[in-house]
C-alpha cells in the first residue's frame, strides 16, 4: 500500500494557503474560520462583508467572480471560480475558491 511521508504533507499544506469562511447573505456578515491573516495578510475584522471581500478581488476579476456568487446563491451547487486578489502587502495572490450552498433548519442561506 502507498503512503505518503507526513512531513511532505505537512510542508504541502503549508505552501497552500488555506483559508476557510463562512457568508451569511441575509446579513452580508462574512466570518473566517481560518487562513485569512497568512493568506490574504488582512485581519478578519478587514474582511467581514461582501463588499470588504469584493474590493480586494482583482478588478480585472471582479464582476466575473460577483457573477459567479449570484448565481451560487440560486443554485445548491454552488460556487467554484478561479481568481486573483489584491493582498494588503501589495502582492497579487491567484485564488481557486470554492462555496458550498448550505440551507439552515430555519431555511436561512449560508455559503461555507
Amino acid at each position: 500500500m502507498f503512503s505518503l511521508d507526513p512531513q511532505a504533507v505537512e510542508s504541502a499544506f503549508g505552501y497552500s494557503q488555506l483559508a476557510t469562511w463562512e457568508w451569511i447573505p441575509s446579513t452580508d456578515e462574512f466570518r473566517w474560520t481560518s487562513g485569512q491573516a497568512n493568506a490574504y495578510a488582512y485581519l478578519a475584522s478587514e474582511i467581514d462583508s461582501s463588499k470588504a471581500w469584493f474590493a480586494i478581488v482583482h478588478p480585472d476579476d471582479r464582476e466575473r467572480v460577483r457573477l459567479a456568487t449570484q448565481r451560487a446563491l440560486q443554485s445548491i451547487p454552488g460556487f467554484r471560480e478561479h481568481f486573483r486578489v489584491c493582498c494588503k502587502d501589495g502582492n497579487i495572490l491567484w485564488i481557486l475558491g470554492y462555496g458550498q450552498l448550505v440551507r439552515l433548519p430555519d431555511q436561512s442561506v449560508r455559503m461555507l
